[in-house]
């Protein structure tokens, strides 16, 4: 079997995934040690016998509902090369959207200290201390496994220097006030988890599962925050559902102003939260 015919057979097995094609060429470059564009350039190379069984297999397991980026332990996102595992949850492009706009926050604060709360494979902290060079960035999570596999991107991409890689529960190990704290938690309602795809499913629960309505999890950080006195820009995903759940938590709070962007899709998406006022000096916090 070549290049070619192996392409052509592994999306047609594939063809009930939207990504059939994509999905076939990244499980045979990961085969091959190439990358996709190899693959166009030479159609007429052979597979061994061993490429061709593994393949094949890859091939399988995709069919059966695995993420591809767990088949090959890699993922591509904003422009980084990320190792992932089942200890993770696999990087979105939503949450590039919230990547971007935490760093156009960040240089109009003049950000020096960032917090990613729940960081999981440390795409996020990443993608910032790259951005911003100026920047140290804090990475949280509570998950064990999911730390190592961010210490891992983090060694792997060199950014040792400026990404601190810290276990606890939301802020617990974080001692110094940031400038800006982003979080990618678990927002999906405890309810929607059987209806999810097999896909999705395979990703670990404790990344997704956020409570009855999603807003358990967010609802603690901004509760900490809040008793810190740290009344500083944050700045969210979410479900587009839980847009005014969040708005009503917030002002009830009396802490934050909410801004809401959408996705590309035109959802909303991410919640920005800005302390009340420019040079906001905590006074709120001494009513």
């Amino acid at each position: 079997m070549n290049v070619a015919e192996a392409r052509r057979t592994g999306a047609a097995r594939l063809a009930g995934t939207e990504t059939a094609r994509l999905d076939a060429d990244v499980l045979l470059a990961w085969v091959l040690d190439v990358r996709r564009e190899s693959l166009f350039a030479h159609p007429e190379a052979f597979l061994e016998p061993d490429q061709a069984r593994e393949y094949e297999g890859l091939v399988a397991r995709r069919m059966a509902g695995e993420p591809v980026a767990y088949l090959t332990g890699l993922k591509s996102w904003f422009g980084l090369d990320l190792r992932v595992t089942r200890d993770v949850l696999i990087p979105r492009p939503e949450t590039e959207l919230l990547v971007e706009l935490a760093i156009k926050l960040a240089k109009e604060k003049r950000a020096r200290l960032i917090v990613d709360v729940g960081t999981g494979s440390g795409a996020i902290a990443i993608a910032l201390a790259k951005a911003l060079q100026q920047v140290e960035v804090i990475a949280t999570d509570l998950s064990p496994a999911s730390l190592e596999v961010a210490r891992l991107n983090v060694e792997a991409l060199a950014m040792g220097d400026r990404i601190s890689i810290t276990g606890g529960d939301l802020l617990e190990a974080v001692q110094a006030e940031p400038d800006l704290v982003v979080a990618n938690l678990p927002y999906v309602p405890d309810g929607d988890w059987p209806e999810l795809s097999p896909e999705v499913r395979s990703e670990p629960r404790l990344a997704f599962l956020g409570g009855p309505d999603g807003l358990d999890v967010i609802r603690r950080l901004l509760v900490q925050l809040r008793e810190r006195r740290w009344l500083v820009p944050v700045v969210l995903e979410l479900d587009p559902r839980q847009v005014e759940s969040v708005r009503t938590f917030v002002e009830a709070n009396g802490a934050w102003v909410v801004e809401i962007a959408p996705d590309l899709a035109g959802r909303e998406r991410i919640a920005i939260l800005r302390p009340p006022r420019i040079g906001h000096d905590r006074a709120v916090d001494e009513r």
